[in-house]
């Protein structure tokens, strides 16, 4: 019943394509289907962008030679044909480039910084609403590779009225989209906002009635309606029983990735638990560590780079207690009454919510029950932290320059969304006085759960050792 899945001997592969089980039949999306559905339905697409999945910021990797997408997994099933679903790399993997005639460089394990999943919900959504839909995908369909008797009649009757209904019924509970003053826009989701309006039950889940959140839009407490947090990266964190999540609402490395499998469309009944340790495991071992800033900018520069002590001493007195390998604070709590940044993600996870998903389990393999409501954000190790644009849980800062300033000084609007780097403030392109963004995001300070106040710290310094400091931040 599970199908075929796709396999990779080799671990980034297996990251970028590999199934974690949300390439199912009654989750995923049919293959030849969502293959035309960019060039069909132009119309939908986000204004001035190509008719591919790139129109989403999403990655195609040429040297890979795979027919799809970074972050799209695919799974044969008996009668049905292949399947396509959402897999780690869809959130996790995004690209870099070092000047504007550069080649995007490939970084697995980094938020995905130009990838819009609103954008891409909401197109899904408009297709499957028009009503012209099953001839028109049937038309270009056999237009690429004309279907057989048998597949046809499988698509008209089966397939397409599947997806359709999977769709509208996805859109029903993705009505907090609509809801929320705040546009997500590329490298954010609002974590939460799905699991207080979704039903968690499935048919197929056995042995127990697990936690029913109620109809949509009606789950008690609902806390911030707007929780939209950055993607985070997958390097190197404090081992279990460190604080995981931008608010530290678990302490278990196993239920935090199985979580987000979840979140990714995989049900309890489909989840492929090894597949999901594997990534775990290869992004946590010592054979995988993100590009350094220095190697990536550095074919003009070539040679490891100084040391700059000077910026390590900053960073012990400032920085070290919190966010150092040996620091005493790493993965602890930061009450928000101290770090001052914006409440919302905090406020999405509510505690009804963390007693919900502390019921669900699936039969006697894995069960959730380490989730908390905390009062603050979590503090983390920063390997990477270059490729981590924009700052804080929620994006609001664009560069590492602009974080150790005022609150009041950093850029009340910015672009984002881009992979252009900006090497001397350590972040992405960000030119606040470009309106239009070209054709980027353009973040508003101003919108509920987009503040860029608070984390003060380092924000005393002189402007020179604010150099210092952006130096040694370059070598983690």
């Amino acid at each position: 019943l599970d199908g075929r899945p796709e396999t990779y001997e080799d671990n980034a592969m297996h990251f970028k394509y590999g199934s974690i089980g949300a390439d199912s039949l009654r989750r995923g999306i049919p293959y030849r289907i969502w293959q035309v559905l960019p060039e069909m339905s132009e119309t939908y697409l986000p204004a001035g962008k190509p008719a591919t999945y790139e129109a989403f910021g999403l990655i195609v990797d040429p040297k890979d030679s795979v027919d799809r997408p970074i972050g799209f997994s695919k799974r044969w099933h008996l009668g049905m044909g292949n399947m396509i679903g959402l897999n780690c790399a869809f959130c996790h993997a995004s690209t870099i480039r070092s000047s504007i005639e550069a080649p995007r460089r490939v970084i697995l394990g980094m938020p995905a910084n130009t990838v819009d999943p609103e954008a891409f919900f909401r197109f899904l959504f408009a297709v499957a609403d028009d009503e012209s839909f099953t001839d028109a995908v049937l038309e270009r369909i056999n237009a690429k590779e004309p279907l057989g008797y048998w597949e046809t009649f499988i698509h008209r009757y089966v397939l397409i009225p599947t997806f359709r209904e999977g769709i509208k019924k996805m859109k029903h509970q993705f009505g907090f989209f609509d809801r929320s003053p705040t546009r997500f826009g590329p490298g954010r989701v609002d974590t939460w906002a799905y699991y207080k309006v979704a039903k968690l039950q499935d048919r197929f889940w056995l042995l127990e009635k697990l936690p029913d959140f109620g109809p949509p839009y009606i789950y008690m407490d609902a806390g911030s309606l707007t929780g939209i947090a950055d993607f985070p990266a997958l390097w190197r964190e404090k081992a279990e029983g460190g604080a995981l999540h931008w608010d530290g609402n678990n302490t278990n490395p196993l239920e935090r990735n199985i979580t987000a499998a979840m979140g990714a469309g995989v049900t309890p009944a489909t989840l492929d638990l090894e597949a999901v340790k594997r990534i775990a495991d290869w992004f946590g071992s010592t054979t995988y560590s993100p590009e350094s800033y220095h190697e990536v900018k550095g074919a003009a520069q070539p040679g490891p780079p100084a040391r700059d002590d000077r910026g390590l001493v900053l960073f012990v007195k400032h920085c070290g207690q919190c966010h150092g390998d040996n620091g005493s604070r790493v993965t602890e709590i930061v009450d928000i009454s101290e770090i001052q940044t914006d409440r919302g993600r905090l406020d999405a996870f509510t505690e009804p919510l963390s007693r919900k998903l502390n019921e669900v389990r699936h039969l006697a393999v894995w069960k959730l029950d380490h989730y908390r409501k905390t009062s603050g954000y979590a503090n983390l190790l920063l390997t990477g932290i270059w490729l981590r644009a924009p700052y804080l849980h929620n994006g609001s800062v664009p560069t590492l320059w602009h974080l150790l300033q005022d609150p009041g000084k950093r850029p009340e609007t910015f672009c984002r969304g881009n992979d252009l780097y900006d090497w001397t403030n350590v972040g992405f392109e960000w030119d606040s006085g470009k309106d239009d963004c070209r054709g980027s995001f353009k973040y508003d300070t101003r919108l509920p759960g987009n503040s860029n106040a608070g984390h003060t710290f380092g924000t005393e310094l002189s402007p020179e050792d604010k150099r210092h400091l952006l130096e040694y931040l370059k070598t983690l």
